[in-house]
């Protein structure tokens, strides 16, 4: 996305991050190999070396979303039709049809609504519909999936009704507590090769570069487990942002890390997960 007036709606919402993440390419033997040592009791998972779990410093620092703000629930029961016209200038057809099931949306629709620029004399409803398909899209792709993996539930539209001046929403806990996800594994190119070097924030820019093949299987499911199985203490970066966070911006309120070791409750509509890092200590440099 290049348009400005949609840009600065984005940083408006507090998404900037979320905007300049690459598109992850799902590793689904890697997950598998974590499911499986994951307890619900406990919301960690449970490896030989003792427990780990994704914590708000990593929905924050990697993905670049916020943390604080007004936890995200609001009313469900709409017609969805209605608002697909209203919010997103999107005409559902009565009868059977593919791009609206329930309160989801094919995020191909939405993608399609904004295949083309901006025209220059749009006014501000036109711009705000345009946008709310745009940061929809990016959320459904990126953040908040859906288990379909093409559509993205339209109760976001909730917190995106007041594009002028918009409240403050804790996006990353609602991300944390709705479906956390990990990447590949992933090597750098060599400065250069295409074009200039890449922006260092957020942290999930890392992860645009080639998969890494040569070194460690990938998508190989048992060899995932064997290395989870054989990994020792000493093999662990339990802090592996370090001290300098330097390259973030101020948005993400640093000064304020404390932030990150709360004992929360993780609000998203229905779903409430205890934000609890008491077992987890050593990620934060404790003991």
């Amino acid at each position: 996305m290049v348009d400005d007036h949609v840009l600065a709606i984005v940083r408006l919402l507090g998404l900037e991050g979320l905007q300049l993440v690459p598109s992850i390419q799902l590793d689904h033997a890697l997950i598998t190999a974590f499911v499986e040592r994951w307890r619900p009791e406990t919301h960690r998972f449970h490896l030989p070396h003792g427990e780990m779990t994704i914590t708000l410093q990593d929905v924050e620092v990697i993905m670049g979303l916020p943390i604080e703000g007004e936890a995200m629930v609001g009313p469900t029961k709409r017609t969805w039709e209605d608002v697909c016209a209203e919010m997103l200038r999107i005409q559902i057809p009565n009868g059977p049809q593919t791009v609206l099931k329930g309160q989801r949306i094919l995020i191909p629709a939405l993608v399609e609504r904004i295949r083309q620029p901006l025209p220059s004399d749009a006014n501000e409803i036109q711009v705000h519909q345009y946008a709310r398909c745009y940061i929809l899209a990016l959320l459904g792709n990126m953040v908040l999936l859906d288990k379909s993996g093409d559509r993205v539930h339209l109760k976001w539209l909730e917190f995106m009704q007041n594009l002028r001046n918009p409240r403050k929403y804790s996006w990353g806990s609602a991300a944390l507590s709705w479906f956390p996800h990990m990447s590949s594994q992933m090597v750098p190119q060599p400065n250069g090769v295409y074009g200039p070097p890449l922006p260092p924030i957020p942290l999930a820019m890392k992860w645009a570069r080639a998969m890494c093949t040569k070194n460690a299987p990938m998508h190989v499911l048992s060899a995932y487990r064997n290395q989870i199985a054989t990994t020792q203490p000493d093999q662990v970066k339990w802090e592996p942002y370090g001290n300098d966070l330097s390259h973030l911006p101020p948005s993400f309120h640093i000064e304020r890390s404390n932030a990150w070791r709360l004992t929360v409750s993780l609000i998203c509509f229905w779903l409430v997960e205890i934000h609890l890092l008491d077992r987890v200590l050593r990620q934060f440099g404790l003991k």
